[in-house]
């Protein structure tokens, strides 16, 4: 892993990143590289009058007080390095799709492996700030990154873009609704042999079921119509917090004619019942990260983990 990175006067980092060097990175490293790289951008952001708080409170998980690699980090990587694996394989120019991209954090990281990517969102002021970070990204860059995000409705956006190798969900499917419609429209959108990587929270672990119940305000799952078609202006149905379990996942995408490849299940560091003070703690941070090693290992246990990633792949 890199040192830390400088900040020049005016703001802009004088050190370059290389096509190579990020590739030889493990998923922790390349995930800890964003860390350092958010970190610099919240400075450029702030030297421009650039918008800052929206990214600080979505992604203040990537944020430490100077650990190289801190615990949001690694749930980060753990989550992140199944499509991490398949993107590294991909030839260079090959286009993934981030469905649901929000702010754009993943986008953008995955455009800097040398990979054509596309980031899809229905809410615009979101689609906006990503496409500020662009800039920033591009000037940390010694190679050109090819990054794009669009504001659109991700059935009519599927409906009409071009084939795909790799289609990315992270926190979407579960306000993507209806889900069935989404995958069968994301298998038709991929090339033969594409691959889909979903990850989400598990609905069978207590914690994140409890979350959602709290975020709806009911047990029982009803989309909502806050938000309008960016195209038509129309409402669009979408998901309120409707986690699902890996088998009801397994389940929709065989339905829609993938073939699941792997399952892995994350989220033990149990961090959000820590202080914050001890959760910062390099000795915290080696304990639990032994502990969800031997944790995601053990039969039974390791299906209960608060986050999930299903590949499917397109035959």
């Amino acid at each position: 892993m890199p040192g830390p990175l400088n900040i020049g006067a005016g703001g802009i980092t004088q050190a370059m990143l290389t096509r190579d060097h990020v590739l030889g990175l493990t998923d922790e490293e390349l995930v800890g590289l964003l860390s350092q790289l958010f970190k610099e951008e919240l400075q450029y952001r702030e030297s421009r009058g650039l918008t800052i708080e929206p990214l600080r409170s979505y992604y203040g998980h990537l944020l430490t007080k100077g650990e190289l690699f801190p615990l949001g980090v690694l749930g980060h990587a753990l989550r992140l390095g199944p499509a991490l694996a398949h993107i590294r394989s991909l030839p260079n120019g090959a286009r993934v799709l981030d469905t649901g991209s929000g702010y754009g954090s993943e986008t953008l990281l995955f455009s800097l492996t040398g990979i054509s990517a596309v980031g899809v969102e229905l809410v615009q002021e979101r689609v906006v700030i990503a496409r500020s970070r662009v800039a920033f990204f591009r000037s940390r860059c010694d190679y050109p990154i090819s990054v794009e995000f669009d504001n659109a409705n991700v059935f009519r956006y599927l409906e009409q873009a071009s084939p795909f190798d790799l289609i990315f969900a992270m926190e979407a499917i579960s306000h993507i609704y209806p889900p069935g419609r989404f995958l069968r429209l994301a298998w038709d959108r991929l090339n033969p042999g594409g691959l889909i990587v979903i990850t989400d929270p598990n609905s069978i672990n207590p914690l994140a079921w409890a979350r959602s119940i709290r975020i709806r305000g009911s047990f029982h799952h009803r989309p909502h119509q806050r938000f309008a078609d960016p195209e038509t202006g129309q409402p669009v149905d979408y998901g309120q917090e409707q986690v699902h379990s890996v088998r009801r996942i397994r389940r929709l995408l065989e339905a829609s004619g993938f073939s699941v490849e792997a399952v892995s299940v994350s989220g033990f560091l149990c961090t959000s019942l820590l202080p914050r003070a001890v959760a910062q703690r390099v000795a915290t941070y080696r304990v639990l990260r032994a502990m969800h090693r031997v944790i995601s290992r053990t039969p039974g246990i390791r299906s209960l983990g608060s986050i999930y990633t299903v590949i499917g792949r397109k035959v």
